[in-house]
């Protein structure tokens, strides 16, 4: 399939969605699909890029976005009032992209603790989730390798869901059954049980009961990942005994 025949098509993804998003947006280029929501006051509100000249992940990394291959999705959203789990919706949205991908017929892919899509040890998506300043408020991004087949300067193992399946991916028919994904998971996160996410989560869980490193405040921390707390903090058996609670601020876990 050659790139043109593959390009993202908003006329397409509004007429075959479901979900009743807003607005749905196509640029061939931007800086950041989350930026660019950020001055918008609608809600909800899709925006797509073929590629991103300033996409991040976490910690402020660099989330390279090579031409018309891949997904680069955020879209915000506005809740009646700040869900008192709020600290859950990352994991929540990540069980949900978990699942779409899974409709495409991928198999044994999961998620490492709090938002990176993995496929035997290699990455293939993230998730970054910003709040703003009226807290009821937020925006999702969502970054998937789907048939890109080569990137420099990658510093750890990588795949595309294109590899995984061993052709190329339609990225217009996979996005609409992923934004109605998304957008059930959004509605019903509201009045979500966490006992619930929980469940849920311990399926896409990829480090559960594994040896883990992570960096702490610069320092190397070793034990043994034990799930997560109903907070959404990493559970980490250190030895002897002793599990400690973790959130987002510890930074390149690995198992």
């Amino acid at each position: 399939m050659q790139k043109n025949n593959n390009k993202l098509n908003a006329s397409f993804l509004r007429d075959n969605c479901q979900a009743a998003w807003s607005k749905i947006h196509v640029f061939d280029e931007i800086d950041s699909t989350s930026s660019w929501l950020k001055t918008q006051n609608q809600y909800p509100i899709v925006c797509l890029a073929e590629t991103q000249t300033q996409g991040r992940g976490r910690n402020g990394n660099r989330w390279q976005s090579p031409d018309a291959e891949n997904i680069y999705l955020s879209f915000n959203w506005s809740f009646d009032g700040q869900p008192k789990h709020l600290p859950l919706l990352s994991l929540w949205v990540g069980i949900a992209v978990a699942q779409a991908i899974g409709s495409l017929g991928v198999a044994n892919h999961g998620i490492k603790w709090p938002n990176d899509l993995y496929w035997k040890h290699q990455k293939f998506g993230g998730i970054l989730l910003e709040t703003s300043s009226a807290s009821s408020q937020v925006v999702v991004g969502i970054g998937i390798n789907v048939n890109v087949a080569a990137m420099e300067s990658i510093e750890q193992p990588w795949t595309s869901l294109s590899v995984i399946m061993g052709h190329t991916i339609g990225r217009n028919k996979f996005l609409v059954t992923l934004l109605d994904t998304l957008y059930e998971a959004m509605e019903s996160f509201a009045k979500l049980k966490e006992n619930v996410l929980l469940s849920r989560w311990r399926k896409w869980d990829l480090i559960r009961g594994r040896q883990v490193s992570f960096l702490k405040q610069g320092e190397t921390c070793e034990g043994v990942a034990r799930g997560i707390d109903r907070s959404g903090h990493l559970l980490v058996d250190m030895g002897a005994g002793e599990v400690k609670t973790f959130n987002t601020s510890i930074s390149k876990v690995r198992w």
